[in-house]
This record gives C-alpha cells, structure tokens and sequence, in this order.
C-alpha cells in the first residue's frame, strides 16, 4: 500500500511539471510571433476557450457563449483592439444623471406640476400650498375645482375629507437626514399623515440609488406636501425661517419627549439608519430629543422612532389645548381643493386634471377614463422618486412564480 501511494504521488508530481513545462514552451512561442499574429490568436483563443471565465459555460450537452462580465485588462485592449468593458460598480459611478429618460415601474415620470397645485407665495409661512390651479395651458379657481370633483367623489368620501380637514396641522414637521430605504420614507409618510400631520421633509442629494421595499404605504404620500432638500443646513434654516422649533433625535444632551411642549410649531430631525444624526444638524438645532428605553437594544428602526415621536406630539398639543388640528377656515378652503382633485379617479394620470379642467370650462361632458393598473402603494413610491431627484431603485422583490404545481387542486 505504501509502494502504491508513492507510485501515484510521484505520477502527479511528473504530471504537474509536464504541465509547467507544456506552459512555459506557449509563452516562449507566443513572444517570439509577431504582434498581428499575436494579436489574431488571442481573439480566436478568447472566443474559442472553454476554461476562461466568462466566455463560455457548461449547460448540459452543450457549452453556449455567454457574455463577457468581467472587465478586459489594459494591456489586453491596447493589443487587440477589444471594446473595454466595465464592471457594475464603475458603471454606476460614472452613470450621468438624466432626469427625462428615467421612468419607474415601465410608467414615464410622475411629475408635481402635472397635479396643478400652486405653493404658497409667502415663504414664511408653514402652509405650503397657494389658492387655485395651473397646469400648462389651463387654469382654474378652487372653487371650481371642488364643483369638479363633486361630481365624481361619492358622498361619504366627501364627509371623511371634512373630517380630516378638522384635525390637519402643518405645525409638526419630521425631517428625514440621509434615509436610503424607500420603505422607511414611505413608513414615516404613512404614520405621519394618519396622525393629521401634512408634511415632511427629505434631505437628499439628486440622483441616488435608492433601496426599495417590499412594504406598503397605504396611499398616503398623495395627502402629504414633501419637500426635499440637497442640504441639512439647508432644510433647517427654512424651517427655522417659517418658525418651526428644530429639535435632533439622540442621546448626548437630549432630553425625554415629556420634556417639551409640543404645542409650539416643532420640527424632528430623524438621522440615517447607519450614522444618525449630522453634525450640521447639531450645529443648529435648538434642542434634542430622546425616546426613554428600558430594554437591552439601544437603538429604534427610523419608522419606528417617528412614529413614536409623532405620536407623543399630537397626544400632548391634545392634551394642553384639547385638539391638534390648527388651520385657518381660508387654508382649509385651499387644502379642501387638493384634497377633493386627489380624490378623482386616475387623478396621478398624465394630464387627466387638465383634461377636466379644460372639459369643464367648455362646458362638454367630463371623459371618464379606464383605471390605471397601478396600485396607490406603487403611486406613492413614483411620487417619492421623483421628489428625490433618484436615479435608480435597487433590491426590488421580484414576485414569485406561478410554476403551475398546485393546478390539480383548482376546480
């Protein structure tokens, strides 16, 4: 049994060196050819090579040429002439941001101003929107537009917006830092907005990629004024300027949430799921806020935290003043023509609100349209992207396939 081992291991020791030495002949015979030859043989040996990785893979009876994903070395393309290629990470970094040719989910663009909404003229106040509507080629008071969409949003929807009117504020402001999860934007959106708050703030650069999610949002962004920002600083001064109190969600120098008065107009600044909170945002924050814990985990989910915080907020302005919502009966009458012209059917559709508007002022029949095979949830994320400047979603979920195993069972 010795004998025969060392027999085998002195035959693959031979092997190896003839191995060796069958190379060293190939790059001795590849040097002394001329480069054009050279050159021509490094193709045919790149296309016509099995054991190279990347330019053809085993698949049963048959080896079939796949595409090349590696990157081809510089010395290489300057021998041959090869079209460089580049892998995924250089791609993206040198990705140029075109903000018309991007769409989401196989749907152009979504873009605010299709929606007609004015902004407030005056910067200083909190109230973001400004009376009336103005799409490209029509306008229209809104009066009138709430006589539109009378005809079109059922009676109890109707009551259920007057409703929401009663406890709507603009006093409360969160102020996302640096958030990459599109389900942590669109979870504070939807706690936020169930809790009468109106609008929320998103510090972002343009043109990032942006983690998606698989959860949803229950249509609430649609009822929400965001605003995104490049800067914190940026952001904060405007809130400080429409005299919103900022406060920064951390530990060092903070104090419980019973300490403040939530009935001044206060905005949170809630940092990343990764770094927390800026120094920019410290440098101007008026205070800071901690959520007491008394478990072992140190740390909130950000959507959780808002939530949360929020939810304190509107108990305590409750609690002092024995209500939460603060609008004027004037910036009720404005924010009840947003809401009533969302509240149309396909209204996200691309010029469908100019479409009625013009319909109605020519006094012709308003053209009720197919619904779009789009859900609200999918509404939500496109009208997040686009406020974001973003250049691409990454990680989606893809839906499972129907592989057709249980068909037996149906019938």
């Amino acid at each position: 049994a010795i004998r025969m081992a060392s027999t085998r291991a002195i035959a693959g020791a031979r092997s190896r060196i003839d191995a060796n030495r069958r190379d060293a002949r190939e790059r001795a015979a590849r040097v002394a050819r001329p480069a054009t030859r050279r050159a021509r043989d490094d193709d045919a040996a790149e296309s016509e090579s099995v054991s190279e990785p990347g330019s053809r893979a085993h698949a049963g009876p048959h080896d079939v040429v796949v595409k090349r994903t590696t990157p081809r070395p510089t010395r290489a393309v300057a021998r041959t002439g090869a079209v460089a290629t580049k892998s995924a990470k250089a791609h993206r970094r040198q990705r140029a941001w075109a903000p018309d040719a991007l769409e989401f989910h196989g749907l152009v663009r979504a873009r605010r101003e299709d929606l007609g909404t004015r902004a407030n003229e005056d910067e200083r106040e909190r109230f973001p929107y400004g009376d009336g509507f103005a799409f490209a080629r029509a306008t229209c008071e809104t009066e009138t537009m709430v006589a539109l969409a009378t005809a079109m949003v059922g009676e109890e929807r109707r009551m259920r917006l007057e409703n929401v009117l009663e406890h709507r504020s603009f006093s409360l402001l969160p102020i996302l830092e640096g958030v990459y999860d599109v389900g942590n934007i669109l979870a504070v959106c939807r706690t936020t907005e169930a809790l009468g708050i109106g609008c929320a703030s998103i510090v972002s650069s343009k043109g990032l990629s942006f983690k998606a999610s698989g959860r949803t949002s229950g249509g609430a962004l649609k009822w929400q004024h965001v605003e995104q920002f490049e800067t914190s600083e940026r952001a904060l001064r405007v809130a400080k300027a429409k005299g919103y109190r900022v406060l920064t969600t951390e530990f060092d120098g903070a104090q419980p949430l019973s300490h403040y008065d939530w009935t001044v107009p206060t905005a949170v600044v809630f940092g990343n799921e990764r770094e927390g909170v800026s120094d920019e945002a410290r440098a101007l924050r008026d205070g800071a806020v901690y959520i007491p814990m008394f478990g072992f985990t140190e740390s909130l989910n950000i959507s959780v935290a808002a939530a949360l915080v929020m939810s304190h907020a509107v108990t305590d302005r409750i609690n002092r003043r024995g209500f939460h919502g603060d609008l004027t009966e004037e910036e009720k009458r404005i924010l009840r023509g947003v809401y009533m012209s969302r509240l149309i059917p396909n209204y996200a559709k691309q010029g469908y609100l100019e479409e009625l508007v013009e319909r109605h002022r020519k006094g012709q029949k308003l053209a009720v349209t197919d619904d779009i095979d789009v859900s609200e949830e999918t509404l939500d994320e496109i009208e997040l992207l686009t406020e974001l400047d973003a250049a691409k979603l990454v990680g989606r979920r893809k839906p499972k396939r129907d592989l057709g195993w249980d068909e037996h069972l149906d019938g």
